[in-house]
């Protein structure tokens, strides 16, 4: 079963929340063949006053920003599927 963690800048939306949900299960089920049904996504929303890049508050900045971290079961996908995936996700967040 895979995991998903995604912490995004901003306030708490379920609209962007279903958006997010919606790709990265689409994504992870299209490149891994991961069965939906399984696949695990946690979203969570930090304040721009609360997330800091460079010693600088993204608020300061007038910056977004996002983190996102996949973890799969060792040995259910190639070597080659595993860092297509982490670079197609992580291309598909940045338009967030």
């Amino acid at each position: 079963m895979p995991i998903l963690n995604v912490k995004v800048s901003g306030k708490k939306s379920a609209e962007t929340t279903k958006q997010i949900n919606e790709l990265l299960l689409d994504l992870t089920h299209r490149i891994l063949g991961k069965k939906k049904e399984v696949t695990a996504i946690a979203i969570d929303y930090v304040d721009h006053d609360q997330w800091f890049v460079g010693g600088h508050l993204l608020s300061e900045q007038g910056k977004n920003s996002f983190y996102f971290d996949i973890k799969v079961t060792d040995e259910t996908n190639t070597k080659e599927r595993k860092p297509n995936t982490s670079k197609r996700h992580l291309l598909a967040l940045s338009e967030f």
